[in-house]
């Protein structure tokens, strides 16, 4: 996918405007398919996330784990699937912005959005999921459009990902 952005010349901006458009869906479709197990896993990965808000990196990955457990819950392996292609063209790593990570204020905002998706999905409140993926994805987007501006409006690259030197 990674590549056919790059041909396209497509900017990074547009991806984050493909993962707001997509994810709000999928966190309705969630909150009408997750059945206990998928409750109980995003369950866990707020907590995770709460208990390791100080440790950035795996804070990070259990943000990334919450997306794509939505994605899951949601019932489409289609969806599933492209979302997960956005985001990880969208996330960052794949073109070197993220440097130090979440600050914790960052992290603080993300938790608390992610405990409002979860409440809405656990209640199997579609509209309610939706609109609070919405509002995370936007405070996301502008975070990312603060910090990265330069970058958001450079055209996707695919780099492929090197083991570093021994």
């Amino acid at each position: 996918m990674t590549l056919i952005l790059q041909f396209e010349g497509v900017a990074f901006a547009e991806v984050f405007a493909a993962r707001q458009a997509l994810e709000p869906l999928l966190a309705g479709m969630a909150a009408k398919n997750a059945d206990q197990a998928a409750l109980d896993a995003l369950r866990d990965c707020v907590d995770r996330m709460a208990s390791f808000i100080d440790q950035s990196a795996v804070f990070h990955a259990e943000n990334l784990r919450f997306h794509e457990l939505i994605a899951q819950a949601a019932g489409s392996p289609v969806l599933e699937l492209l979302s997960s292609a956005v985001e990880w063209v969208a996330d960052g790593i794949a073109f070197g912005a993220v440097d130090a990570g979440f600050s914790q204020e960052q992290r603080q905002i993300a938790l608390a959005w992610h405990e409002r998706i979860y409440k809405a999905v656990a209640a199997g409140d579609a509209p309610g999921a939706e609109a609070m993926m919405e509002g995370h994805l936007q405070d996301s987007r502008e975070a990312w459009m603060g910090r990265y501006r330069d970058v958001t409006q450079r055209p996707v690259q695919w780099t492929p990902i090197t083991e570093a030197p021994a």
